[in-house]
């Protein structure tokens, strides 16, 4: 499990001097991530069967197209200031239990899913450098069930100040919609707008708005909503004016059909952005010039501008229900034998398609690289820097019963093969979370990871083959050879750093299979006995 750790992602469309933060807890593969997947199943089947609820852009465009207005009706929207940081653990846990009480099917309980709730909302704990610290309020950004409850809380709160009578300036809303925690109305009065908006940032101390009116045109969900000239709600396109040309470039590391159908997705939404066909047509034309600045070829452009064309737009705006059916996915990472890897899967899918469940071909699915973005860039900014005058490699305690059989330097030599590796970290007996190699006088090579210190470990192999513990790994080998426990070299290969990102235990195991295949330390070559590749399978 892994530690969550706290960052700040800058919010660089609302301002660049200084620009305001979110704040963010990375929770994935931490204790709780669980819990609030399975949660937020449960909750997700509630949210939409609220009034105001949209589901998305195209949602919101369905609902208030072509809606007749007056001119002097004003276009309103509001903004909840930090609304995951504000909600209040207790309105939460009422607001959230009010919409499970309503399941039609009451399992689980809706007692033990709000104890859940209790545990990932109060019990939510982060490391920020060196300090650990509890969330007393708020919902943690990057908890899967986060926005579920965010959406349910402002659900609550919508029906208690909004659209109740007990609002005073309720009989002036004609129109009220919310996602999550943007708000988009339409008022019958232009003049108790500032009114209205006052009354509701004042409604509760935890939750504050900002907010912006205009009489013709506004912008919301990355669309801009305007009152055409016979008294309708119309749509356009809308870019924020931090919006740079940032499309993938096509000479980027990516499979084809993904850069390929770029275009066509990006015409496809600007297309159902657009009321009007002069829109989407000029929003096309720019989007061209743009992708022929990132490199796309005509024929990809074309074709995707033909497509798009011939899309009928009511098409884009229906919902679409996507039937699931139990398939097997494999996902890889992109690499030069990623194509060769999915022929394999594609030539003998057939082979597990009589088991039950995998009645369908199975499927592969690519998943980016390491880039150098993630090489530079890590939420987690806690330095662990070595010392500078520690020097890479790997170096004895001086004070343990493992330091004599420690392999000192930079630089490690196979001599069955003459194969030399390059020690780059700064490594001793007392190291934890390594990947090691030892070495038995006949030069045959055993590659094995601890998370423990090494010195630990290695000890614990050489009391079991001096116990002659038969089914310990080396045992057979030391004793058959009659070789010494303490005959055998020692050296560590690798250092994993545990990280806010990183699974240690799954590194451990993927560094270790590629030691064990680099090596060649599989018997009766070597002295392992499997090489696993499970740990590739369970991301």
């Amino acid at each position: 499990m892994i530690t969550p750790v706290f960052y700040v992602l800058p919010k660089v469309h609302k301002g660049l001097f200084p620009p305001p933060g979110r704040p963010i807890v990375s929770g994935c593969s931490s204790i709780l991530e669980p819990l609030g997947i399975y949660l937020d199943t449960f909750l997700q089947a509630a949210i939409s069967n609220t009034p105001s609820y949209i589901k998305d852009t195209g949602n919101f465009i369905k609902i208030i197209e072509n809606v007749p207005v007056e001119p002097d009706y004003i276009l309103l929207t509001m903004d909840v200031r930090s609304l995951y940081t504000s909600i209040p653990h207790e309105m939460a846990r009422f607001s959230v239990m009010e919409v499970l009480r309503r399941r039609q099917e009451q399992r689980p309980s809706s007692e033990f899913l709000i104890q859940l709730l209790d545990l990932i909302v109060e019990k939510n704990y982060f490391r920020f450098e060196d300090t650990f610290y509890m969330q007393i309020k708020g919902a943690a950004m990057g908890c899967s069930a986060a926005p579920s409850i965010a959406n349910i809380f402002m659900a609550a709160w919508g029906e208690k100040y909004i659209m109740n009578e007990t609002n005073p300036f309720y009989r002036h809303i004609c129109i009220f919609k919310r996602y999550l925690d943007d708000l988009f109305f339409v008022l019958h009065n232009k003049e108790v707008v500032q009114e209205f908006c006052h009354w509701l940032d004042q409604r509760d101390e935890n939750i504050g708005f900002t907010w912006n009116s205009d009489e013709k045109e506004i912008n919301f969900l990355g669309i801009t909503v305007f009152k055409s000239q016979d008294n309708k709600l119309e749509v356009r396109p809308y870019n924020k004016p931090t919006d740079r040309n940032s499309y993938l470039s096509f000479d980027s590391y990516h499979s084809a059909s993904l850069r390929e159908n770029i275009p066509y997705g990006q015409f496809l939404r600007l297309k159902r952005n657009s009321t009007r066909q002069e829109d989407y047509i000029r929003g096309r034309d720019n989007m061209m010039a743009a992708f022929r600045n990132r490199g796309y070829p005509e024929r990809v452009k074309h074709r995707a501008k033909c497509r798009t064309d011939q899309t009928p737009r009511y098409q884009l705006l229906e919902q679409k229900w996507v039937e699931k059916r139990g398939r097997l996915f494999w996902s890889l990472d992109y690499t030069p034998l990623a194509k060769s890897l999915e022929n394999i899967v594609r030539r003998h899918g057939h082979l597990v398609m009589e088991i039950a469940g995998c009645e369908s071909p199975p499927g592969v699915s690519y998943r980016q690289t390491r880039n150098l973005k993630e090489v530079i860039i890590h939420s987690d900014m806690t330095r662990r820097m070595e010392v500078a005058s520690k020097p890479k490699g790997n170096y004895r305690c001086g004070h343990c019963a493992l330091c004599p059989l420690m392999l000192q330097g930079n630089e490690l030599k196979i001599l069955g093969t003459g194969r030399k590796i390059r020690i780059n970290h700064f490594a001793t007996c007392q190291t934890e979370a390594v990947i090691y190699l030892l070495i038995c006088p006949c030069e045959k090579l055993y590659v094995g990871n601890t998370i423990r210190q090494l010195r630990v470990r290695v000890l614990e192999h050489i009391s079991r083959i001096r116990s002659k513990v038969m089914g310990a790994p080396l045992t057979g080998h030391f004793l058959e050879e009659k070789h010494s426990a303490t005959d055998m070299k020692v050296a560590i290969l690798t250092v994993v750093r545990p990280t806010g990102s990183i699974n240690v235990n799954r590194e451990l195991l993927k560094r270790e299979a590629e030691w064990i295949f680099s090596l060649r330390t599989l018997k009766p070559k070597g002295l392992n006995t499997e090489l696993s590749l499970q740990c590739y399978l369970i991301d």
